[in-house]
C-alpha cells in the first residue's frame, strides 16, 4: 500500500481493521470527452493477520455507485498495482 500512497491518483484511507483504496482515473475532459464525468474506483477490504480479504469493488460516477467490478477487473487492477 506504500506504493500507492506515492502515486498521485490514489487514495489510500486505513482505520484498525479497514482499508478502502480509491482510485482517481483521468477525467473524461483530460481524456478528450465532451461530457464531465466524476469517475472513481473504490476497493474497500478488511484487515486479517498479514492480508486484506476484499470486500467491495465498485465503479463510482459523480458520487453513485454504478457498477461492481468483476472478479476479472479486480484481479487485472490488483495484477497492475501488484506490479507497480
Amino acid at each position: 500500500m506504500e506504493r500507492l500512497r506515492g502515486q498521485g491518483n490514489y487514495l489510500v484511507v486505513e482505520t484498525d481493521n479497514e482499508v478502502t483504496i480509491t482510485y482517481y482515473p483521468p477525467s473524461p475532459s483530460e481524456a478528450f470527452s465532451e461530457e464531465e464525468v466524476v469517475r472513481e474506483i473504490r476497493i474497500v477490504g478488511v484487515k486479517r493477520k498479514d492480508y486484506v480479504e476484499i470486500e467491495k469493488a465498485v465503479v463510482v460516477e459523480n458520487g453513485r455507485e454504478v457498477k461492481k467490478m468483476s472478479e476479472s477487473e479486480l484481479s487485472l487492477w490488483l495484477d497492475y498495482i501488484e506490479g507497480m
